[in-house]
């Protein structure tokens, strides 16, 4: 179905601003030693084990903050008769299926930017990392322009890209349109994000 330019800034910013939130939460995960860590392994809380409680709880985090959102948007969709054109006529119980789906976002992003916190020990380092890697893959995403402006071979690699797939995700949602495989995929990355922290925990831990 046809996506409204509306629609379209409105999948743009809501996956930017959810990047972009992760870029502000590094300071949670990173450290410059693993003191913690080594001691919560001598008590049987292993690298596996901390790697998804730290995750779940930033998932945690971003749902609540994804919830406020959803929330406000609600609000001023309510008391300013404002909506997108995709959403003309669905009312409240329709924004909220909208939203509730588009939920998908919250452990796609957080395996993402908790995979960047693991990669480095400096939050200065982190943070850099995090902002870069968000712009990049938010203009290689179409988050600033749509895709069609960009030759076909970054279109296809976008079209692999977990911020790809997420923008690709909620602009179906957000028009009707079948999702496919998407959400299948976005969790194949979710794995892999988390498996690489996993293995880096590990890592660290003997080290």
């Amino acid at each position: 179905s046809f996506l409204s330019v509306q629609g379209y800034y409105f999948c743009s910013a809501l996956l930017l601003f959810f990047l972009f939130f992760g870029t502000a939460s590094c300071y949670l995960f990173i450290r410059r030693e693993d003191s913690l860590g080594r001691m919560l392994a001598v008590r049987g809380r292993g690298a596996v084990s901390q790697t998804l409680s730290e995750y779940g709880a930033y998932c945690v985090l971003t749902g609540l903050c994804y919830l406020t959102i959803s929330a406000v948007l609600m609000a001023v969709s309510a008391g300013a008769g404002l909506t997108l054109p995709e959403l003309e006529g669905a009312g409240a119980a329709g924004q909220i299926r909208v939203l509730f789906s588009m939920a998908l976002l919250i452990p796609a992003v957080s395996a993402l930017q908790y995979f960047l916190c693991q990669m480095v020990r400096s939050l200065v380092s982190g943070v850099l990392l995090s902002f870069c890697c968000v712009v990049g893959l938010g203009y290689l995403s179409g988050c600033f322009y749509p895709l069609s402006f960009f030759p076909p071979a970054v279109q296809e690699i976008s079209a692999w890209l977990p911020t790809g797939l997420l923008m690709e995700y909620l602009q179906r949602i957000l028009t009707g349109d079948s999702v496919g495989m998407l959400p299948v995929l976005l969790m194949l990355w979710v794995l892999l994000f988390v498996g690489v922290s996993v293995g880096v925990k590990k890592f660290r831990l003997a080290h």
